[in-house]
Protein backbone atom coordinates (compact mmCIF):
# COMPACT_ATOMS: atom_id res chain seq x y z
CA UNK A 1 0.00 0.00 0.00
CA UNK A 2 1.56 3.03 -1.38
CA UNK A 3 -1.07 5.58 -0.02
CA UNK A 4 -1.48 8.02 2.75
CA UNK A 5 -3.22 6.15 5.13
CA UNK A 6 -2.18 2.77 4.35
CA UNK A 7 0.61 1.63 6.87
CA UNK A 8 -2.57 2.82 9.53
CA UNK A 9 -5.32 0.81 7.56
CA UNK A 10 -2.36 -2.43 7.57
CA UNK A 11 -1.85 -1.99 11.76
CA UNK A 12 -5.65 -1.84 12.36
CA UNK A 13 -6.48 -4.93 9.68
CA UNK A 14 -3.59 -6.86 11.23
CA UNK A 15 -5.07 -6.03 15.09
CA UNK A 16 -8.37 -6.74 14.22
CA UNK A 17 -7.06 -10.30 13.22
CA UNK A 18 -4.70 -11.40 15.62
CA UNK A 19 -6.95 -9.92 18.43
CA UNK A 20 -10.37 -10.04 19.85
CA UNK A 21 -12.43 -5.94 19.69
CA UNK A 22 -12.43 -6.87 23.93
CA UNK A 23 -8.92 -6.36 24.09
CA UNK A 24 -7.75 -3.89 21.57
CA UNK A 25 -9.85 -0.92 20.21
CA UNK A 26 -8.96 1.92 17.47
CA UNK A 27 -9.97 5.07 17.56
CA UNK A 28 -8.82 7.04 14.53
CA UNK A 29 -8.80 10.77 13.14
CA UNK A 30 -8.47 10.18 9.64
CA UNK A 31 -5.65 13.24 8.11
CA UNK A 32 -5.08 11.55 4.95
CA UNK A 33 -8.30 11.58 3.26
CA UNK A 34 -11.63 8.94 2.92
CA UNK A 35 -9.85 5.47 2.66
CA UNK A 36 -9.66 4.98 6.65
CA UNK A 37 -12.94 4.55 6.61
CA UNK A 38 -13.11 1.41 5.07
CA UNK A 39 -12.45 -0.61 8.44
CA UNK A 40 -14.66 1.82 10.51
CA UNK A 41 -17.40 -1.29 10.41
CA UNK A 42 -15.00 -3.47 12.09
CA UNK A 43 -15.62 -4.61 15.88
CA UNK A 44 -12.33 -3.33 16.72
CA UNK A 45 -12.60 0.33 15.39
CA UNK A 46 -14.55 2.66 18.08
CA UNK A 47 -14.48 5.97 15.62
CA UNK A 48 -13.27 7.31 12.56
CA UNK A 49 -13.34 10.76 12.02
CA UNK A 50 -12.18 13.06 9.39
CA UNK A 51 -9.51 15.41 10.93
CA UNK A 52 -11.43 18.22 9.48
CA UNK A 53 -15.01 16.80 11.22
CA UNK A 54 -14.43 19.73 14.47
CA UNK A 55 -17.59 18.52 15.85
CA UNK A 56 -16.51 14.97 15.30
CA UNK A 57 -12.82 15.20 16.71
CA UNK A 58 -14.44 17.10 19.53
CA UNK A 59 -16.78 14.33 20.13
CA UNK A 60 -13.84 11.81 19.81
CA UNK A 61 -11.51 13.07 22.33
CA UNK A 62 -13.06 12.96 25.88
CA UNK A 63 -13.92 9.02 24.90
CA UNK A 64 -10.26 8.47 24.09
CA UNK A 65 -9.05 5.89 26.90
CA UNK A 66 -6.27 7.17 29.20
CA UNK A 67 -4.07 4.49 29.10
CA UNK A 68 -1.13 6.20 30.77
CA UNK A 69 0.92 4.19 33.76
CA UNK A 70 1.12 6.60 36.97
Amino acid sequence: MTYPGGAMMTMITTGALVYRPERVQFYCVAASGPRLAAVADLPHVASVVASFDTKGVNWLLPRWPDRRRP
